[in-house]
């Protein structure tokens, strides 16, 4: 075999030997992209939704095979986006669009972020036990207060809703721990109160009002009032009498929504089958949790930011946007 010969051969094998690896490599998963979705503590609202989103997109396409991450919140949800761990999140509407304008913690530096659709609602619950001697949120003053994970969607948008009712972390001893860690504190008289941004109903409130007589305070109109005409994104809610044992009142609060997000390197091939997934069997998303029971198609693609061209596809496709 002459050299010239050899040095073909070996090429040719080099070239079969690629070929093989990335065939591997991409029937791994069936030829399905790895992709993930981050949400937030598994104690909260946003990692159960994310489950049901998982199970739903990955028992109904096979282009991408996605999982379920919990982590801190919207603000490290938004961080992961834009590191590329992450093609999607879900996050407060709140976070979404300071990450988009580059307001706040995401000061003059806007995010590559955008949106896929609006998913529910998430509510304020200010939660005590019911011997407490807070009944206003201007009585939660010198106590220990749960606010949120450091840096979370619910640290942000309490710390906001706080300083515009003129209360400052000064004025409380702020307690950053988990969800999960709130109902044990609670139950231990280790902390007041907690202020839950959640979609309703909350597995941990739920859990610690079957063991736990507690109550809910409700925000005043004016307080309300106050908080929305600065930050238009808070809304007027009422969490109905009977959703949690023993809180046999209508609460009014604020809430505002929860919207899922993509990172904008993510495809539109991939933004557009997760979208198509979900919403074609959109049946199966509204019945497993209480959260977005009312969710429609009609009404994803509005009160988000801008778009992703993946779900803007979808939604474009079945008439709801132009």
């Amino acid at each position: 075999m002459t050299i010239k010969k050899a040095i073909l051969t070996l090429i040719s094998i080099g070239i079969i030997l690629i070929m093989t690896g990335c065939s591997g490599a991409s029937n791994a998963n069936g030829g399905s992209k790895n992709v993930m979705i981050t949400t937030g503590d598994t104690g909260g609202t946003l990692y159960p939704i994310g489950a049901s989103i998982t199970k739903i997109v990955n028992d109904k396409q096979k282009d991408i095979k996605l999982t379920n991450q919990a982590s801190g919140g919207s603000v490290e949800n938004v961080n992961l986006l834009q590191q590329n761990d992450s093609e999607f999140a879900i996050i407060g509407g709140d976070v979404a669009t300071d990450a988009y304008e580059g307001e706040d913690f995401f000061k003059d530096e806007p995010k590559n972020v955008s949106g896929v659709f609006a998913a529910y609602s998430q509510p304020l619950a200010i939660l005590t036990r019911a011997d407490s001697p807070i009944n206003s949120i201007q009585d939660i003053k010198g106590k220990s207060i749960r606010v949120g994970e450091p840096g979370s969607g619910n640290e942000v948008k309490t710390k906001k809703v706080l300083e515009n009712l003129g209360i400052t972390y000064d004025d409380i001893n702020p307690q950053f721990i988990s969800f999960s860690e709130s109902v044990d504190a609670l139950k231990n008289n280790q902390i007041d109160a907690a202020m839950f941004w959640a979609g309703s109903p909350n597995a941990s409130i739920m859990d610690l009002s079957t063991t736990e007589d507690i109550k809910l305070i409700s925000l005043s109109e004016e307080e309300r009032k106050v908080i929305s005409s600065k930050m238009p994104y808070f809304e007027n809610y009422s969490i109905p009498a009977g959703v949690y044992d023993g809180v046999d009142e209508e609460v009014q609060t604020l809430s505002v929504n929860a919207q899922v997000v993509a990172s904008n390197e993510a495809s539109e091939e991939v933004v557009y089958s997760f979208t198509k997934a979900l919403f074609e069997n959109l049946e199966s998303f509204n019945e497993s949790h209480g959260a977005v029971k009312d969710l429609t198609v009609e009404n994803a693609a509005s009160n988000t930011i801008p778009l992703h061209p993946g779900a803007e596809k979808y939604f474009k496709e079945k008439g709801i946007i132009e």
